[in-house]
């Protein structure tokens, strides 16, 4: 094999660059111009994985594309997976919750009201 160091990092920058089907397209006619068709080759001469090449081969030989479905990985949302949670807990703690006088608006609280009225005194001074 009589690639350069040159070829050889322009070939790994570009598949560096491209991703899903095209760069395995790539790949699999890099293989073929320069290695035969051998994942193997390209495996241990460009680090490339031979799964992905052999990947690449195939869809270039047989014209079907592999797709990813990205969405469908992962974990659920836990409101689409339990969608009736929320009413459920808040039939579980119906009879046990109180609103905090810290959480309410307009809430009266003698203490923050004597401290409001000492500074504007000392403002007035």
């Amino acid at each position: 094999m009589m690639l350069t160091d040159n070829i050889i990092s322009t070939f790994k920058d570009a598949s560096k660059k491209l991703t899903g089907p095209t760069k395995r397209a790539f790949m699999a006619h890099v293989t073929n111009d320069y290695f035969d068709g051998s994942s193997r080759k390209v495996e241990s001469y460009l680090g490339w994985s031979r799964h992905t090449v052999h990947k690449g081969l195939k869809e270039l030989e047989t014209g079907f594309v592999c797709l990813a479905n990205y969405t469908a990985r992962g974990r659920k949302k836990t409101e689409a997976k339990l969608p009736t949670l929320e009413a459920d807990i808040h039939h579980l703690v119906q009879g046990q919750s109180q609103v905090l006088k810290c959480c309410t608006k307009n809430a009266f609280d003698p203490l923050r009201a004597a401290s409001n009225q000492a500074a504007k005194a000392s403002r007035a001074r």
